[in-house]
């Protein structure tokens, strides 16, 4: 699995590799997770603009929202 991480204030992200997540529990799955738009405040905080740039630290992935597919999700559906 692939990230963009912000190691640096202004270059451009670099790409990580992470592995695969694992369940850790009956009530959690494994989703697909699909392309989603960038809202202004994680460009902001990526860009280290945002007031709690300062507060993150730095290696950070980007992200405040998500869209994903459950495994057995048929054609159309969808959990956020």
């Amino acid at each position: 699995m692939k990230a963009a991480v912000v190691t640096a204030y202004g270059p451009p992200l670099d790409t990580w590799s992470f592995p695969t997540p694992e369940p850790a529990g009956e009530h959690e799955i494994l989703v697909e997770v699909l392309p989603a738009g960038l809202h202004p405040r994680v460009r902001m905080q990526a860009s280290g603009s945002h007031y709690t740039s300062a507060d993150s630290g730095l290696p950070l992935v980007p992200g405040i929202d998500g869209v994903g597919r459950t495994p057995t999700a048929g054609s159309g559906t969808s959990c956020r």
